[in-house]
């Protein structure tokens, strides 16, 4: 039977693929970001729009009864602290292990994310010392289906955005630095060649070495991508943000406030509006430090 800290793992992941979803991203891309099936996507999303988020909640299972006291566990908890070499032997390897896993230390996933911000603050540090600026990196995109958000109409009469069934899609990258953010918007899909040209283009603003964080996506890890950041020598290194996590990327926050906000009921008459208007709101957005400042406070991260 799965433990209490495996449901609330997988608690937790379903809450972010909803709060993704409540976004306005696809389906198959928060997929691709929670990894997992299109198919757990499909079903997280049924729930949402019927039920709401308390539904994507489940209690925890108590499992079978420990088969240790309470003096052995605390017993237990002290031997776990010093560490496995200091009661190295079948006992150690035998019995304490089912009851081990029980008292928690399997919690992988919250550990990895513990770490993987002391890293990044350890990487600001080491920036500075460098002269390297952080640019956090993601992607998202547009559609000419408009993001539908509440609105003011007369008492009883319930305002209607019609719409084509078939839509383009508007492929968006941005890069969030501590005091700004950058963008570039391509039709279609982002793929390698474009994220090589939007990591081109900020090095032509920035003009210092950079130091890129961002997910662990295809794209990201292509051998094209690899073979133009070889080819600066060392002018811009990486560093990959854990899986599972999408709300630690800064960036998240920008398209969270986009689409639901700068783009809410917009109705584009075709692509070309469209690519007007999410650049113009996105040009207007970068004018206001107040904003970039609060996308910094939404992440959860402490660099």
């Amino acid at each position: 039977m799965k433990s209490k800290q495996r449901l609330k793992d997988l608690e937790r992941r379903r809450i972010r693929a909803a709060r993704l979803l409540q976004r306005g991203m696809a389906q198959a891309e928060v997929a691709r970001r929670m990894e997992v099936s299109r198919q757990s996507v499909s079903r997280w999303a049924e729930t949402l729009a019927s039920e709401g988020f308390e539904a994507l909640r489940g209690p925890g299972r108590t499992g079978r009864r420990p088969s240790l006291n309470v003096q052995q566990r605390q017993q237990l908890a002290v031997d776990l602290l010093q560490g496995a070499l200091a009661h190295a032997g079948p006992r150690a390897d035998g019995l304490f292990l089912p009851e081990a896993r029980r008292q928690g230390p399997r919690a992988q996933r919250a550990g990895d994310r513990a770490l993987e911000a002391v890293s990044l603050a350890g990487a600001k540090k080491n920036c500075a010392r460098d002269g390297r600026v952080i640019v956090f990196i993601d992607e998202s995109g547009f559609s000419e289906r408009p993001t539908v958000a509440r609105t003011w109409a007369q008492r009883g009469r319930t305002p209607i955005i019609q719409y084509h069934f078939k839509w383009h899609q508007l492929a968006a990258i941005a890069g969030l630095t501590f005091w700004n953010f950058y963008f570039r918007l391509f039709p279609g899909t982002i793929n390698s060649e474009r994220v090589i040209e939007f990591l081109k283009a900020l090095r032509a603003q920035i003009k210092q070495p950079l130091l890129v964080i961002w997910d662990r996506s295809q794209t990201h890890r292509s051998r094209l991508v690899k073979h133009f950041l070889e080819s600066l020598n060392g002018a811009l290194q990486l560093e990959f943000l854990p899986g599972y996590a999408p709300e630690l990327n800064p960036v998240e926050a920008i398209w969270a406030h986009v689409k639901p906000h700068e783009m809410a009921n917009f109705l584009a008459e075709n692509f070309v509006h469209l690519n007007q208007f999410a650049r113009n709101r996105l040009k207007s957005m970068q004018r206001r430090p107040r904003l970039i400042a609060a996308f910094w406070k939404q992440a959860e991260l402490s660099l």
